[in-house]
């Protein structure tokens, strides 16, 4: 028989990079909210700050990774990284904890941490979260089928593939670098182990990805829970960000009007190159609208690009406001945004919806550009840069998303009605509020041996 509490403690494992953190402490307040008692386990690398969440108990792990060489990798090669020097100190760890008087019930771990190994080793129950979006899940649920079916390697990106409609080859969530293969059986091993867990946590709702959600519940055993989107249902300023906010362009924003500000951000890993830079900033300078950019410290690892933005933003200083990080879901619902041009991460992509802003659609690798697709080609509520970033293309589209009359008006019709399918969702008795409902009852009825039912 298992020692009994008034509430079941969950111990959740936050991969170290800000796309996955920032979703996990969603999910953490979330399931705190619904009585859960929540642990925070997670490596002093990117560490989360506690000061942000006093309801939550945090450990952590000496993890020996240095932040300076990580800062130069590659994205996957991070990833690799990470893995690496995190896996046993997390399992070690774990042992320390269930040894003493905080033991826990269930472990709730990013995808990308074997949560398997942990809990398997503990006798526990393992929930999965995923932070990208189901219908990229399914695409690298899809590689070994690709690769059988010639798609893969890369030989025609423009391909379709009439087996994923409506995705060509140069959409697939790859990540190009000299370790191709070793990617493509990394997400493999992935996918196989998320779907032999005892539930799978998607941060979406019901109405937006269905065939990837068929796809996912016709492969495994798990139930499957839709519990988003994770960022409306948290309503702290600060759900974990590593970056410090500059919430003055809130207040900046409060000079413009209704509709009128393009709101820039790629993101917390993606860069631009100095041509790149050069080509947005005068499509800024053209389109004439004011323009709220985010300018994140490496984003563009030019010396010469830095004394450009500068006097960019001189030039620019009376209609223009350039920050290092904005509060992004603030910023998104000021009614002053009319645009988000984003490099379109699943949580941009999510808050973006949220708020019923349009998208211009700007995607660097991996799932961005499986979000993008649907939001141009599925949803409707955004527009696509192309690969080659120009001035006038960047001019053109944001006035047709702020001000157009044909396709303008009805992506940003689009937009509202997404944003109203998404908070129907969260409402009682919507989708998504009645998953987490029985994501409780289920978590409390895993058989572990430490686990009773509240």
């Amino acid at each position: 028989m298992g020692r009994s509490r008034a509430s079941l403690h969950l111990a959740l494992f936050p991969f170290p990079l800000q796309g996955h953190i920032t979703p996990m402490m969603q999910l953490a307040s979330l399931l705190h909210s619904r009585g859960f008692s929540i642990t925070i386990v997670h490596a002093h690398f990117n560490a989360p700050d506690p000061r942000n969440h006093p309801h939550f108990r945090f450990e952590s792990f000496a993890d020996g990774i240095d932040p300076d060489l990580v800062a130069g990798m590659g994205i996957m090669d991070q990833v690799y990284t990470i893995i690496a020097h995190c896996e046993q100190p997390l399992v070690s760890l774990m042992k320390r904890i269930q040894s003493g008087d905080e033991f826990v019930d269930c472990i709730v771990s990013d995808s990308l941490y074997s949560g398997g190994r942990v809990a398997g080793e503990l006798g526990l129950p393992w929930v999965v979260l995923r932070t990208n979006s189901p219908t990229s899940f399914m695409l690298f649920g899809s590689f070994v089928l690709l690769h059988q079916l010639g798609y893969l390697p890369v030989k025609d990106p423009e391909a379709m593939i009439k087996e994923l409609p409506p995705f060509r080859v140069k959409d697939l969530p790859i990540v190009e670098d000299n370790q191709t293969e070793r990617f493509f059986k990394t997400m493999t091993e992935v996918v196989d182990s998320t779907l032999k867990s005892s539930a799978i946590l998607m941060n979406s709702f019901d109405k937006l990805e269905q065939p990837a959600l068929d796809w996912i519940r016709s492969r495994t055993q798990a139930p499957v829970y839709l519990l988003g989107p994770l960022c409306a249902t948290y309503s702290a300023a600060n759900p974990g960000t590593m970056f410090q906010q500059d919430r003055s362009c809130l207040t900046w924003l409060d000079r413009h009007a209704h509709g009128s500000v393009i709101y820039i951000s790629i993101g917390s890993v993606a860069t631009m190159s100095p041509a790149e830079l050069v080509e947005l900033a005068q499509g800024l300078g053209d389109c004439q609208h004011p323009f709220l950019w985010v300018i994140r410290p490496g984003s563009v690892k030019s010396e010469e690009s830095v004394r450009f933005l500068d006097r960019f933003a001189d030039e620019t200083k009376d209609r223009g406001c350039m920050v290092k990080w904005a509060p992004q879901t603030e910023v998104l619902a000021h009614p002053a945004v009319g645009v988000f041009m984003s490099h379109c991460g699943w949580n941009s992509t999510l808050e973006s919806i949220c708020a019923g802003k349009p998208m211009l659609c700007w995607p660097a690798f991996g799932d961005q550009k499986v979000n993008t697709r649907m939001i141009c080609h599925v949803w409707g509520n955004g527009m696509e840069m192309g690969e080659k970033l120009e001035s006038e293309k960047v001019k053109n589209s944001v006035r047709e998303l702020i001000m157009g009359e044909k396709e303008g008006k009805k992506i940003r019709e689009k937009a509202r009605l997404l944003q109203e399918l998404a908070l129907d969702s969260l409402k009682v008795g919507g989708s998504s509020h009645t998953a987490v409902n029985e994501l409780k009852a289920h978590i409390s009825s895993l058989n572990s041996p430490n686990c009773e039912s509240n």
